[in-house]
């Protein structure tokens, strides 16, 4: 009898240190899932690197023009560069050499997100004309104007940005003396 006594403690000493054992793995499986659940709702809050633009993509400000009584501004773009060019952003500001403030955006839901894309591309040497108002403010004096190219995602050309004054948009000009 005694014997046996011992051997059922014996048994039971061995069974906690399995239920042990196991209260350890399941502690440690939690945690993993939880580290990998955690990871997983942070990888999308990370910024992840963009696509590159093609080296030699180049959109200029062949010529503008402002329609005073409209408050309009006319821009022909054109693709000097050696690749299409899928659209681009484009910005306004009111003061020469000042940070871009507003968006310029063509009437009828053109651009989305400040982005006026281009269907189809515009190819190499091709030229095109957009009337963009400005009636948020009373003038430009700069526009700023990133390329974008479509590849996987949308990719903006950050060493394509260009800058250019625009002249006498906003304000009539004034009129001639004895005229």
């Amino acid at each position: 009898m005694f014997l046996q006594v011992k051997m059922i403690k014996k048994i039971r000493l061995n069974k906690s240190g399995i239920s042990e054992m196991v209260a350890y793995v399941m502690l440690i499986v939690i945690a993993l899932t939880v580290s990998v659940g955690v990871y997983s709702f942070l990888k999308s809050y990370v910024w992840k690197p963009t696509e590159k633009c093609n080296d030699g993509v180049s959109l200029v400000i062949d010529q503008h023009w402002c329609d005073y009584a409209n408050k309009v501004i006319n821009i022909t773009f054109k693709n000097m560069g050696n690749f299409n060019i899928d659209g681009f952003w484009i910005r306004a500001s009111n003061k020469s050499g000042g940070q871009a403030v507003v968006v310029l955006e063509l009437p009828g839901g053109k651009t989305v997100d400040g982005k006026v894309y281009l269907i189809p591309g515009l190819a190499p040497g091709d030229v095109i004309n957009f009337a963009f108002p400005y009636s948020k403010f009373n003038k430009i004096e700069e526009i700023s104007v990133q390329p974008l190219q479509i590849k996987k995602s949308l990719a903006a050309c950050e060493d394509a940005v260009i800058s250019q004054t625009i002249r006498n948009c906003g304000e009539a000009p004034a009129p001639s003396p004895g005229g």
